[in-house]
């Protein structure tokens, strides 16, 4: 990580930033040539009434989205091509936070950020990752709670200010050189999001972080724990400067503040172009976002704009941020162990999911063997236990197994659902022909079962064409005439190719 005094010299500039939507019989520029420049430590809160491109502007400055041609971002003056963007994103991790929590709810809060640090430096040590933890924990003010279970709906935890907290954690624990906010204190109370927001600045000032973040309608303390104000209308920009340079702007195109209303909330109500209001009309008859826009210009070029940073070479991106990376198989398989451990530690604790579970499997495997127990060696019982080997792949080994494969690539419950179905019909309806997987788990199955195994008869016959003599028929004999019986062990060992 570079210092915080190496950190002041890095500014970000994000240079006629816009994003047009095409439809099959027009478009629409969602921003509008939004230039604005950011320094190592500064926090920006991005405001405007909905629909006025905040988290287009949010995802075009993270590079979750592509701006049109003509747009640039630089790195003290250094125009940043694809690969060096590439560079900042292996070396910098650019921490996005998405507005709604994703948390494990059985992990307590320490234990969260701890597993988001080994999983960003596979290769940290111990006594590292306790450190810079307990650092962020102290920094954020979750000392109270941070051995509390973030929650799940059979238990309570942490409060919303708290699980926001450690969702952010979750970021700077990493140590990001920007942090993007998509909307951080909604849903939270006045006092919670003002202890959010706080929390932030006091990191982000300490380590030389960059913040932006889209915010609605905060409280007017919350606000001035931000160093910088961005307000954005219809795509466009309409003003940037400090918070407290927004009332005499406002003051100086003819709008009057009211005592005990926040400027940002006049500036809201004028910038607002969903509803015409009287107060509009009133103190600006003409378009509004346009004398804003002009008012900016002007009032941008008289107050000038600060010393920027000495230039930044390409040679010298690495050196922003300092530390052993890990790349290629060895970060696979040190995220499997990381991932293994989690995944262990979080089924120990949730009953309701795993536990549940457990139960359940443990009771077919129960029913299974006390229905298909002793089944001995008459040929009467053959289909019986090539049935107990069927139902044992389909139900207990390959849908568990298919549906936590597929729950993997497609985290959405209704997909998921959707694509596990298919596939348990897809299987049935091609076995043989293609990879069926059912179909090798029951060969294997049957072979283990039957190979060695000699069968006697009923006086009326054998079920299978026999090759031992009359009333009695062969494993083997069962299993050639499935046609299953010429596959070796190593072919099932090498899989199914």
């Amino acid at each position: 990580m570079a210092d915080s005094s190496d950190a002041s010299k890095y500014m970000l500039s994000f240079s006629n930033l816009s994003f047009t939507v095409k439809s099959k019989n027009a478009s629409k520029r969602l921003t509008d040539n939004v230039s604005l420049d950011v320094q190592a430590g500064e926090m920006v809160a991005i405001m405007g009434p909905s629909g006025a491109g905040k988290s287009t502007l949010l995802d075009l400055m993270s590079g979750r989205k592509r701006y049109d041609a003509g747009g640039g971002i630089f790195l003290n003056g250094h125009s940043l091509s694809t690969q060096d963007l590439k560079l900042l994103s292996s070396l910098t991790p650019r921490s996005f936070v998405e507005q709604e929590d994703a948390l494990l709810g059985t992990l307590t809060a320490r234990e969260t950020l701890s597993y988001s640090l080994r999983l960003a430096m596979p290769k940290a040590k111990t006594a590292f990752v306790q450190q810079r933890v307990n650092h962020v924990i102290e920094m954020l003010g979750l000392k109270g709670c941070a051995d509390m279970q973030i929650g799940t709906p059979l238990r309570r935890g942490l409060s919303g200010g708290q699980k926001r907290r450690v969702s952010i954690g979750c970021s700077l624990v990493m140590y990001p050189r920007i942090l993007y906010l998509d909307e951080p204190t909604s849903g939270l109370d006045s006092t919670a999001a003002k202890e959010v927001i706080a929390s932030v600045g006091s990191l982000a000032r300490k380590e030389g972080i960059m913040v932006l973040a889209s915010i609605h309608q905060p409280s007017f303390t919350t606000l001035n724990e931000f160093t910088s104000l961005v307000l954005l209308s219809q795509g466009s920009l309409c003003f940037k400067g400090k918070v407290t340079d927004l009332e005499p702007f406002l003051l100086e195109i003819g709008v009057g503040t009211v005592p005990f209303v926040p400027p940002t909330d006049t500036a809201m109500q004028l910038l607002n172009t969903d509803f015409g209001t009287d107060v509009q009309s009133e103190l600006l008859p003409m378009d509004t976002i346009q004398q804003f826009k002009s008012h900016f210009a002007r009032w941008q070029d008289a107050s000038g704009t600060g010393s920027a940073p000495g230039l930044l070479s390409t040679s010298d991106l690495a050196q922003i941020v300092k530390g052993e990376q890990v790349h290629g198989l060895t970060r696979i398989w040190l995220h499997t162990i990381i991932l293994g451990e989690r995944m262990t530690l979080n089924y120990s604790r949730n009953l309701l999911a795993y536990g549940v579970r457990t139960a359940m499997y443990a009771g077919m495997g129960v029913m299974l063997a006390t229905i298909w127990i002793h089944l001995g060696t008459r040929a009467s019982k053959i289909n019986d236990r090539l049935s107990v080997h069927f139902y044992s792949v389909a139900f207990l080994a390959f849908t568990e197994s298919q549906v936590l494969l597929v729950a993997a690539l497609l985290p959405i419950f209704v997909a998921a659902l959707a694509v596990s179905a298919f596939l348990n019909g897809f299987w049935m309806s091609v076995g043989g022909y293609l990879m069926d997987y059912q179909t090798y788990a029951f060969e294997l199955l049957a072979n283990s079962d039957l190979r060695g195994l000699n069968f006697s008869c009923e006086p009326s016959g054998c079920p299978y064409p026999s090759s031992v003599g009359p009333g009695m028929v062969s494993g083997y004999d069962v299993l050639s005439s499935l046609d299953i019986g010429g596959i070796s062990y190593g072919t099932y060992v090498s899989g199914p190719l």
